[in-house]
């Protein structure tokens, strides 16, 4: 399986997004409660959303493994219009990530690896499986 690393440039948005939140209590909410949802995956991408409950126009930070390796990290802070119509804040809690195509290949209704994403500072994973052209075995 070829390796998978952290991308730089995931970990520098994520860093900037909460220091430059506009609280001196910012940090109290890293650890709250998630609302959220991974929408689907359709191959190639995966799509989803998730929103901070307590700070809900902070970015939230996350990650994407396979299995137990970490593919890449993307902060939730793209723009849906039915998240906005939907009551989740601003609408911009969306996430979207391509998944390389070394590891998609690895996605088969009969394979062994899933797909989960997870927020980077505790873990936490995001409800919902990826629903899509693959189905993914835990």
């Amino acid at each position: 399986m070829p390796r998978a690393t952290k991308t730089a440039s995931g970990s520098r948005r994520c860093a900037a997004a909460w220091r430059n939140a506009p609280s001196p209590r910012r940090g109290l909410a890293i650890f709250g409660p998630l609302r959220d949802s991974v929408d689907g995956f359709d191959g190639e991408r995966l799509y989803g959303w998730a929103q901070h409950a307590a700070r809900p126009e902070v970015p939230v930070c996350l990650e994407l493994l396979l299995g137990d390796v970490v593919v890449t990290q993307m902060l939730a802070n793209r723009y849906r219009d039915d998240l906005r119509l939907g009551g989740v804040g601003s609408g911009h809690h969306a996430f979207e990530v391509t998944v390389p195509d070394q590891l998609a290949a690895e996605l088969q209704p009969s394979g062994t690896r899933s797909l989960r994403v997870r927020r980077i500072v505790d873990a936490t994973e995001l409800t919902g499986a990826p629903r899509g052209a693959h189905e993914l075995a835990a």
